[in-house]
């Protein structure tokens, strides 16, 4: 059987498994697979290819399926806002040759869960969807989004998200703000702690920004950061949505 897998870190996914239909002559099947891993909340995310019998060209193969996978990661983080870490190949088996037995995974019998049946339709459309993926391959923001997202660092993750929809809305937190308040009336709103703007109502999302940002004698680091944490990933999703 011809095959190629690649792998790869992933949070904000849970444990799964599910098939991809896709257009490409030269696959036969693509099997995503999620498992959990000893360090959470990281999972580890394995993306199985299963190529057709007559490949006369293991270097064509490779390279193909490697912008398969690629595609799928792309559209991965866009529509589940996913953090992905770097994609590495794993085994392989085309013609006979390749590396086998690294992390390899048996998939016969393999049964796919109702689930992610959402995802699956969703990346199928966007596998055939070319002006999407030839977007998110070449869009800046699209390319700083993912960045951000594979940042491990939540604080850096969260000032680089904040950098890009700053950047989006013509580098401007009032717009930045209005943005945010348009998404979302009831947001909630802080008192500025810059000395240049006294007793402005900011969002939260700024405030945070500028906390770290402009460090004063009277910033708690400590709540800044925690409650960094507990809304970064909603600040993901409502970044995404801006670009």
């Amino acid at each position: 059987m011809n095959y190629v897998e690649y792998y790869t870190d992933v949070e904000n996914l849970n444990p799964v498994t599910f098939k991809v239909n896709h257009n490409e002559d030269y696959i036969t099947e693509i099997n995503i697979i999620i498992e959990e891993e000893t360090l959470p909340p990281k999972n580890k995310m394995t993306i199985h290819l299963k190529l057709q019998s007559n490949i006369t060209s293991t270097e064509k193969a490779l390279e193909s399926t490697l912008t398969t996978a690629k595609n799928l990661i792309n559209l991965l983080t866009y529509k589940t806002g996913g953090k992905f870490g770097s994609l590495r190949r794993g085994c392989y088996s085309i013609n006979g040759k390749g590396v086998l037995g690294i992390g390899e995974i048996t998939l016969y019998n393999f049964e796919t869960t109702d689930l992610p049946q959402w995802i699956s339709q969703s990346l199928e459309l966007g596998l055939k969807d070319n002006n999407l993926l030839a977007n998110l391959k070449t869009n800046d923001y699209h390319r700083l989004y993912r960045e951000a997202m594979q940042t491990n660092d939540v604080i850096a993750r969260y000032m680089f998200l904040y950098g890009i929809v700053y950047h989006v809305q013509n580098s401007s937190q009032d717009k930045v703000d209005s943005y945010i308040r348009r998404l979302n009336p009831s947001i909630e709103e802080r008192t500025s702690t810059n000395p240049r703007t006294p007793n402005k109502q900011i969002t939260i999302y700024t405030w945070l920004r500028n906390e770290i940002g402009h460090t004063t004698g009277n910033t708690d680091i400590n709540m800044v950061k925690h409650e960094i944490n507990e809304v970064c990933d909603t600040f993901a999703q409502l970044v995404k949505d801006a670009i």
